[in-house]
């Protein structure tokens, strides 16, 4: 069990993982892991590199809660996160909000969420472990967002959707109410989804469908 008076270490090195260690605003950072070394031994958001993922089980020997700094790399998904979150099933998962994001009380976030900034989680909507709500995007009430999904910036789920795990809704994509999405889809970029998507596809185009590659 993570000691909450702990530093915390951020999993990942990227732009993502700037994003989220800024917005660990109170909670200090004792630095971050990631697969290899960047060419610098320390960013300011970051904190010094403390090892790689193998470094994990050492760091939650000692207390130390961890935040998921690692973005959607590919889809769908992200295969690598898929499986890291995997292997930190036993590992405590902070929850990271920035301050200028918009949460209900009557949401549920699951642990090792991240609400970005200028983000809005109405009330009733429940996100699933290591989801993330990006910069700008909408996610209103009553939605079901399960494990390991990426919300893309700008992107609206209207009410009620329901969102499998490891799926990415992309940038600027709105989806109707009501509407469910499968697990391992993308929804591309600017898409409109009006009906539901079942698991594994790509759905890009107003309205979106289903493509063929």
């Amino acid at each position: 069990m993570a000691d909450a008076g702990m530093p915390v270490v951020v999993l990942g090195a990227g732009g993502h993982a700037r994003v989220l260690a800024e917005a660990l605003i109170g909670q200090p950072v004792a630095g971050h892991l990631s697969p290899a070394a960047d060419g610098s031994s320390a960013t300011p958001e970051l904190g010094p590199r403390l090892g790689t993922d193998a470094s994990v089980a050492e760091f939650a020997a000692a207390g130390h809660p961890f935040a998921v700094g690692i973005g959607f790399v590919d889809a769908p998904g992200s295969a690598r996160r898929a499986e890291l979150l995997s292997e930190l099933a036993d590992v405590e998962l902070v929850t990271v909000r920035h301050p200028s994001a918009i949460v209900s009380p009557g949401a549920l976030l699951g642990p090792g969420t991240f609400i970005g900034p200028g983000a809005v989680v109405n009330i009733g909507a429940r996100l699933g472990r290591a989801a993330i709500v990006n910069s700008g995007a909408v996610v209103e009430h009553d939605c079901a967002i399960g494990d390991n999904v990426h919300i893309g910036p700008g992107a609206t789920l209207s009410g009620a959707v329901q969102v499998g795990e490891n799926t990415l809704v992309g940038v600027g994509a709105a989806v109707r109410q009501g509407v469910r999405i499968g697990s391992d889809v993308v929804v591309g970029a600017g898409a409109v989804v009006l009906h539901d998507l079942p698991d594994g596809v790509t759905a890009v185009g107003v309205p979106a469908r289903v493509s063929a590659s």
